[in-house]
């Protein structure tokens, strides 16, 4: 089965745009008209789509209907955490389904967003059914130890009664550091290439850690896991700034990314959606304020602040032209726009893996002199105390 991840992208914008500023906070009568309003939700669809040509919009334009999409079954099955000591079977008996809040008040679908987020199934995975119970799994696929859950993953109940192993976002989204789990954080060590030629008995290791194919243009083009901790400071997702983004229109974006997960069979309680959309927003609370002073500040605001914005770090899209990385994910039918999705640099410090196609590893290897990799080239030909100024304040973007 394939694990598919719906990539984010953005319309073309000059570097000297104004500043950028955080995506409105939306009132709480949003949240109801986004649960209860059939007509409210297509029209922030709409609006949320940047190219309505590309493959990505016109799939939703023509499926995100209460025809179409919105008459199919309600999924919330019983699952459970597959955790880290993993016996080789599974207990029926313990798994739940998601407790739906029956107010359905802001902070309530908050908390359920946040129970959703380690075990919702978002995507059947039924070739880590044999991975998953290996003695090696967790070494061998990159797996984390994330408060006795193995790497996010959950067993869970079929409509035939047979069991199933499944992601959910944790899977991809969070990772651990000193035994500290961290949720939004991308797993940078996850080998789902790996984990998928295993169930069909080997084959080659097509992707490395920490990437996934996230379009359906039929080109095998590996995209970096995306660090959702930022989030909330993001004016655009995907990486090629496909979708604008809020709450509401987040919630869409994660209503129609899992039904395409689910083979468009069956569609999340739209509960669900809007409690991971308000918990991944939360997430921006774990990262530092950037500081304006000091030598590090000063080079990045001459190099980097026409892109990377004020407090958030990020701003409007950019051209493709003035990147000139990572085309194959960028330039694509399935998701382009013509611009470049500017990512929040809040929380760069400890992200593995850089750029679109995650080319580098560390922030060192990404402002090397003379390095190898072209594109983004920003900031590469300063001299040594500048640079060494710009990455040390880069490594304070915790």
């Amino acid at each position: 089965m394939s694990a598919r991840v719906v990539a984010l992208v953005l319309l073309v914008a000059a570097c000297s745009a104004p500043p950028a500023t955080v995506p409105p906070v939306d009132e709480p009568s949003s949240i109801v008209s986004y649960l209860d309003d059939a007509a409210f939700r297509r029209r922030e669809l709409e609006a949320s789509l940047v190219n309505p040509d590309n493959g990505y919009s016109r799939k939703r334009l023509a499926m995100y209907t209460e025809a179409n999409w919105g008459a199919l079954p309600i999924w919330n099955p019983p699952a459970v955490r597959v955790a880290t000591a993993q016996p080789a079977t599974v207990e029926v008996a313990q798994m739940r389904a998601l407790a739906l809040p029956s107010q359905r008040t802001e902070a309530e679908l908050l908390a359920l967003g946040r129970e959703a987020f380690r075990s919702y199934p978002s995507q059947l995975a039924t070739y880590a059914n044999s991975g998953l119970v290996r003695n090696d799994a967790a070494s061998r696929y990159g797996l984390f130890d994330g408060d006795g859950q193995l790497g996010g993953f959950v067993y869970v109940k079929l409509p035939d009664g047979t069991t199933s192993a499944a992601v959910t976002c944790s899977t991809c989204h969070s990772t651990t550091d000193g035994g500290r789990w961290i949720a939004g954080r991308a797993n940078a060590a996850f080998r789902l290439d790996r984990m998928t030629a295993d169930a069909v008995g080997g084959g080659p290791d097509l992707w490395g850690p920490g990437r996934l194919d996230v379009t359906g243009d039929g080109v095998d083009n590996p995209t970096a896991i995306t660090d959702l901790r930022p989030v909330r400071f993001q004016l655009y997702l995907q990486r090629a700034a496909t979708v604008r983004n809020d709450l509401v229109k987040l919630a869409i974006r994660i209503e129609t990314l899992l039904i395409t997960n689910l083979n468009e069979s069956v569609r999340p309680p739209r509960e669900v959606a809007m409690g991971l959309a308000l918990y991944l927003r939360s997430l921006s609370e774990s990262l530092v304020e950037p500081t304006h002073e000091g030598d590090g500040a000063r080079v990045f605001a001459r190099e980097c602040s026409g892109c990377h914005q004020g407090d958030t770090l990020t701003g409007p899209p950019v051209a493709f032209e003035r990147v000139k990385t990572d085309a194959n994910i960028l330039v694509n039918s399935e998701r382009a726009t013509g611009g470049v999705r500017v990512p929040s640099l809040r929380g760069v410090a400890d992200r593995s893996l850089l750029l679109s196609s995650g080319a580098f590893a560390t922030l060192d290897a990404m402002f090397a002199e003379n390095r190898q990799e072209s594109g983004h080239l920003f900031g590469t030909t300063l001299g040594a105390d500048e640079r060494a100024a710009l990455l040390g304040y880069l490594k304070s973007l915790r």
